[in-house]
């Protein structure tokens, strides 16, 4: 709402003063600018015409006021359309708040070297007044700004959320779109991306996307929440340590993202029962490839029955598992007792028993290959 300053109408010292000021009008925009050169502290973001033009309305503006007469309906709009034009602009807050408070110092110290030394008084007297009528311009220009900055971030928000969707839309976007969405999101259409997906509904207060870092993009759908970036060169399985999540690096293409996910859901859905940890594509492939042989074949054809593994006491279950996996991944019995702090003969003998329990043959890789697969897997009791 415009100040009422109608009531500086009844000083003819100081209507004399604004008169003298108004003298100087081409001096006060000139002082303007060499006290603020927004063409540089605006780094080119606003034409210098429209600088021009908006200084001289801004004085015009304040010496109506400062004579206690009413804005005509363009020069009530100014403050707000200042600060909605600043915003849509990308001036920084800072920078627009200074140029608003220079209007004043400008202003005031005209005002002081036009008073002769019997108009001190009249300036005392209209302080509040001046003051008044610079925090009103200083505050409906910072609230416009604030406004409008608000309503271009919910709308680039909407943006960004409509790319990402339809980056993971199932009637995938082709090349050209994909130009597209990639420039809304501000990442390369052919650039190297990590991809991180966890179950369930993304977290407000997510704390995956506060240790993956800036520059994150969210995906919310039925079963699970993916997460993705322009690939790091930092070292994400202990950034994400404690969090159960499929991590897949270096995707190449906003086209391969989806796959990525899709790859990342179904090795994350096999991490149910283990223990919260990050699990890499070349880690969780087993588990994938099992829950996949086991949804194909009826549990009595599989080729590796672990019911007499999961029958024996969960100590020594744990125990020979915990060997087999660590043979399987050395494919040494010396490596595996020194990562175990075992006797050799005791790795030997924990491998015999769990080929008699299991009926394999860890010898031969085939059979090898089918541990991998089955011991990828949550163990029931």
């Amino acid at each position: 709402m415009t100040p009422n300053t109608s009531a500086l109408q009844h000083d003819p010292e100081w209507l004399e003063l604004i008169e003298l000021l108004r003298e100087r009008k081409p001096l006060l925009v000139e002082d303007f600018k060499a006290r603020f050169d927004g063409n540089v502290i605006y780094s080119g973001k606003v034409p210098r015409d429209e600088l021009d033009a908006l200084v001289a309305s801004t004085m015009e503006m304040y010496l109506i006021l400062l004579s206690g007469q009413p804005l005509d309906p363009e020069l009530q709009q100014l403050p707000a359309e200042l600060g909605r034009r600043r915003a849509r602009q990308g001036v920084p807050a800072e920078q627009l708040l200074e140029g608003v408070r220079t209007n004043s110092r400008v202003i005031w110290n005209a005002l002081r070297q036009i008073a002769s030394s019997e108009a001190a008084a009249c300036l005392v007297r209209n302080t509040d007044a001046v003051l008044s009528l610079v925090e009103w311009h200083v505050r409906e220009v910072q609230r416009s700004y604030l406004r409008e900055q608000e309503a271009l971030q919910r709308s680039s928000e909407r943006r960004r959320q409509r790319a990402i969707a339809r980056i993971f839309d199932s009637q995938r976007p082709d090349r050209d779109e994909l130009v597209t969405l990639s420039s809304e999101l501000g990442i390369p259409r052919e650039g190297l991306f990590d991809v991180v997906v966890q179950l369930g509904p993304h977290d407000a207060h997510c704390t995956l996307c506060g240790r993956f870092g800036r520059g994150v993009y969210v995906h919310e759908m039925p079963g699970g929440t993916c997460h993705f970036r322009v690939a790091g060169d930092d070292d994400l399985l202990a950034e994400l340590k404690g969090v159960r999540a499929a991590v897949l690096r270096q995707i190449r293409g906003t086209s391969r993202i989806q796959d990525a996910n899709q790859a990342g859901l179904s090795i994350v859905r096999t991490r149910t029962g283990l223990a919260p940890e990050p699990v890499t594509i070349g880690d969780g492939w087993p588990a994938v490839a099992w829950k996949a042989l086991s949804d194909a074949l009826p549990a009595d054809l599989l080729p590796v029955d672990l019911a007499a593994l999961r029958a024996i006491h969960a100590e020594t279950r744990n125990r020979l598992v915990e060997t087999v996996t660590t043979y399987l991944a050395t494919g040494s019995i010396k490596e595996t007792a020194d990562l175990l702090f075992c006797h050799r003969n005791t790795i030997v003998k924990r491998l015999a028993a769990f080929e008699d329990l299991v009926g394999i043959d860890l010898s031969i890789p085939r059979q090898a290959a089918l541990a991998v697969l089955a011991l990828a897997a949550p163990l029931s009791e």
